[in-house]
């Protein structure tokens, strides 16, 4: 008399093994990638943030108090997962074309003095931006931009 056998082989058990070990291996992977992106895109709004307000700051210096175009200045800016340092720039331009074609403009009661405003932020910067080793993760963006202010 034969007895016939029932269920799976043990092979089988083996191969549906290793099959689901494989599918949560890429699982993780393809999460960690996407977690690891998703930080980066978000280091760099915040680098993006950080060099507008260093960008802001000098405007206002330079609204403020003319002649305040200081040459270089290091700031931080604060967030809850770190601070971001900026690097602001400033240099006196000619006033633009539409303004004058001299620089400083006269005028019966002021002058226009023209800066060029340069900030800019990065992540990680142990040293200050910009990073002239940059690592794997490194995020760096700079704002640019002009402005005319009357000075008395």
């Amino acid at each position: 008399m034969r007895i016939s056998q029932r269920g799976f082989s043990s092979v089988m058990v083996i191969a549906i093994i290793v099959m689901v070990a494989s599918l949560c291996a890429f699982s993780l992977r393809f999460t960690a990638s996407a977690q690891g992106s998703a930080s980066v895109e978000l280091l760099t709004e915040r680098a993006q943030q950080a060099a507008r307000a260093g960008y802001e700051w000098q405007r206002m210096q330079a609204s403020l108090a003319v002649p305040a175009c200081t040459p270089a200045t290091n700031l931080v800016v604060p967030f809850t997962s770190g601070n971001f340092p900026v690097r602001v720039t400033c240099t006196q331009t000619a006033p633009s074309a539409s303004t004058t074609d001299q620089a400083p403009v006269t005028s019966t009661s002021y002058n226009i003095a023209a800066y060029t405003i340069t900030a800019t932020s990065c992540w990680p910067a142990p040293a200050g931006c910009p990073n002239g080793a940059p690592p794997a993760n490194y995020v760096q963006r700079t704002v640019v931009g002009t402005i005319e202010v009357p000075t008395p």
